[in-house]
């Protein structure tokens, strides 16, 4: 007994609390004008309007990328705003739809409203992973 005690002890710290990064590439960019907004969340009850985490990024010809450090094992899903007047938000036409791009990771291709969740979620469970997302 007291072996498998000191064995569960050495071991739990090696298999607990594991992180990873998470490359992001955004591409097709159709312009350079304003910033992109990143959003990365963690269930489907902040996903996409309350990021865990929320970056704002520079554009340079026509695309950018962000590495996100540290986030713990789980699934996830990003979401992001080309946002040309640099106004930190997402703009909309007076009758509904936005004025400005957006995407999710998994590249959903839904025509009425956000991606869901189910759609643009992943899981990261190793060290590095990469997404590329098209604008």
């Amino acid at each position: 007994m007291i072996r498998f005690l000191i064995l569960f002890i050495f071991i739990m710290p090696l298999s607990s609390n594991k992180t990873g990064t998470i490359s992001i590439t955004i591409e097709n960019i159709e312009s350079n004008e304003g910033q992109i907004i990143i959003g990365l969340c963690n269930s489907k009850d902040s996903y996409p309007k309350k990021p865990i985490i929320r970056k704002i990024i520079i554009i340079e010809n026509g695309e950018t990328k962000l590495e996100i450090p540290n986030i713990a094992y789980g699934k996830y899903a990003i979401s992001v705003i080309h946002d040309e007047n640099s106004n930190g938000k997402l703009d909309f036409y007076f009758f509904g739809p936005p004025k400005e791009k957006t995407a999710a990771s998994n590249n959903p291709k839904n025509t009425f409203g956000p991606p869901s969740w189910e759609e643009s979620n992943f899981i990261l469970d190793k060290e590095n992973i990469s997404i590329n997302i098209s604008l």
